[in-house]
């Protein structure tokens, strides 16, 4: 476990040192966090009801 957080956190400074390896989302990856949003937001108005 400590290994992996260790892979994880290496990756992550190498690719915030390295800005032009940084990964772009795509539509679907703004689709998706758009329905999330939605239905958050139409759980939380039902929920206060």
């Amino acid at each position: 476990l400590l290994l992996a957080a260790a892979g994880i956190a290496y990756d992550a400074m190498r690719r915030l040192l390295a800005p032009e390896e940084l990964l772009v989302p795509g539509l679907l990856a703004l689709l998706g966090a758009v329905i999330s949003v939605l239905a958050n937001e139409g759980l939380t108005q039902y929920t206060l009801r």
